[in-house]
């Protein structure tokens, strides 16, 4: 459990598509020159298999207009 930065783009992966605009934005793409964020996990319970927690993250690439995600929540079943 804890906080992780999404800064470095070897290590975790954010993105966003928007289909309308024609814009992708991702944390390991060289053309996204912003990128900050944070995932933090509040419950890693390996008897039952879930992994849950929040996030939030800002990207920005040249052409497109930023993207910020806030209050992001995940529940995932192992």
């Amino acid at each position: 459990m804890g906080s992780y930065s999404l800064r470095n783009p070897q290590d975790t992966k954010a993105s966003y598509d928007d289909v309308k605009s024609n814009c992708y934005w991702s944390t390991n793409d060289s053309a996204t020159t912003y990128r900050r964020g944070t995932l933090t996990i509040t419950r890693l319970d390996l008897t039952a298999g879930i992994i849950s927690g929040t996030f939030d993250f800002t990207l920005y690439k040249p052409g497109c207009n930023s993207i910020r995600v806030t209050d992001g929540r995940f529940d995932y079943q192992l």
